[in-house]
This record gives C-alpha cells, structure tokens and sequence, in this order.
C-alpha cells in the first residue's frame, strides 16, 4: 500500500491545514421553462493545502520520495485527513460498517451529551466479552487517537481497543453516570495495512456511547461526525508534478503540498 506518510510528531500535518469541498449541480432546463438540478455525486472532491516548517531530513525525503513513486500527478496513494475522523457512521453503530459481537444490541437514537439524540445505548447481553470494531485502510505502524463519550446507568468499565493484524493496544476505564471523554492514544508497529478501532464490554453491561472517532495523531481534536464518507481517502492524488522545498537550515525544511480525491 502506497500512503501519505506521518511525521514524527505523530501527525500527518502542521497548522494551518485548508481543506475545501467542491460539488457539481447539474441543470436541466425543460421546454416549459422549468429547471430541475439534480446534485452530481460523482464530481464532488475534497483538496487539501498543507504547510509544512522544520521538517527534519528523513521527514522531507518520505514527502519527496511518495511524489516521486506516484510520479507526481498520475498515481494515486492513501491519505489520512488530518481534519476529519477515520470512522464512518460515528453516530450509527447498528450500521454495517461496523462488525457488531453477537451479543449486542445497539440502540440509536439516544439522548447525548450536547442535547441531541446523536449518542447510542450498547448492551452485552452474553456471558462473554464483545466487541464493536469497525476496520479502516490504514498502515498499521501509525500512531493513532481513539476517542468517545462515555456514560452509563450504573457505574461500569468500557474497554477501548485498537487492533492491527497480530497486535493489540487496549485501555479499560471507569465509566460513570456522567458523561466524560475518553481517549486511547497508541502506535503499534504491524505491518499490516489495515487498522481496526472500537469497544469491548463485558457480559451484562450496558453503556451509552457518543462521539466516537479514530485519528491519526497522538491527541483526540474536536469531535466530527461521520456517515458514510469517512476521512480515509485511498485514491488522493498530488495536483502538481513538481515538488518544491525550501531548505531553512541544515536539514531543516519547508515545502506546501496540495493534494485532491474523489470527495464526499
């Protein structure tokens, strides 16, 4: 798998990060007059503008060394928004997207923390552990954030997990009758080239769940809600066949990239 690497920090950008949506109507005129517009889904794209200072030489030379082996514009690679979360269906978890333990039941529509109904009640009805994963495209290498909002009727734990091929990052925490944020913050070093996040509960426990969202940084940023788009992108591409860099001290570099794919 070719994909936008991290940096060393853990994150796949610096501030500032512009991002921007493109979407394309399209208009039928009839003979009466009458105009019908019809959203054309399959023109939309997302472009995304990053700046980068201070990048070490090792940084610098992955960046140029991915534009050199999709030589520029013409292949595509897997990119990781920096400003959107790499879960789909964040507020749905009953969805097919994701891989739901036979004992659970899923309950949507849940009042949340912020006075919608966005959250979600899990109940493990089984004398077994299970789990809510949902699996995304991604190097299992990476360090990444998991987050959610948590409460429960009754004091109990929730355990989040993160999971790449044969490996297993997992925190179990207290989860109180008030709502809290919750973060696991991991980087496992699996080659595998995908990446699953999610919850285990134990038998008889029954949680509410709000918020939940996966990034490729070590820190939760703010909540963003996900349907069916996620912030996986697996055909971006660089809009430049050139690659420019600053050099602003002995291995020490600055460069802007612009990249675009198929958007939301």
């Amino acid at each position: 798998m070719t994909y936008f690497p991290q940096l060393m920090t853990g994150s796949m950008s610096q501030f500032p990060v512009r991002r921007r949506s493109s979407r394309r109507t399209v208009l039928t005129e009839a003979f009466d007059g009458s105009d019908m517009k019809l959203a054309d889904e399959a023109a939309s794209d997302v472009e995304w503008r990053l700046e980068f200072k201070g990048l070490s030489g090792d940084e610098w030379r992955a960046l140029e060394g991915l534009h050199t082996s999709v030589q520029g514009q013409l292949r595509t690679f897997l990119f990781l928004d920096p400003a959107s979360n790499l879960l789909a269906w964040s507020s749905g978890l009953s969805h097919t997207a994701w891989q739901q333990g036979g004992g659970l039941r899923v309950t949507e529509g849940v009042a949340d923390p912020l006075g919608g109904t966005g959250a979600c009640s899990i109940t493990n009805s089984f004398q077994a552990p299970q789990r809510l994963l949902q699996s995304i495209a991604g190097p299992g290498c990476f360090q990444y954030c998991l987050s959610l909002y948590a409460c429960a009727p009754a004091a109990d734990t929730v355990t989040l997990v993160h999971r790449s091929g044969s490996e297993e990052a997992q925190v179990e925490l207290v989860v109180g009758n008030q709502w809290q944020r919750f973060t696991l913050s991991s980087q496992l070093t699996s080659s595998a080239e995908n990446v699953e996040f999610g919850i285990e509960l134990q038998p008889g426990t029954t949680v509410l769940v709000y918020g939940i969202q996966a990034e490729a940084q070590p820190q939760a940023g703010a909540y963003r809600e996900t349907r069916g788009q996620s912030g996986v992108y697996p055909n971006a591409r660089f809009t430049s066949d050139s690659f420019e860099v600053l050099a602003t001290d002995p291995e020490q570099y600055a460069c802007a990239i612009a990249i675009r794919s198929r958007g939301e």
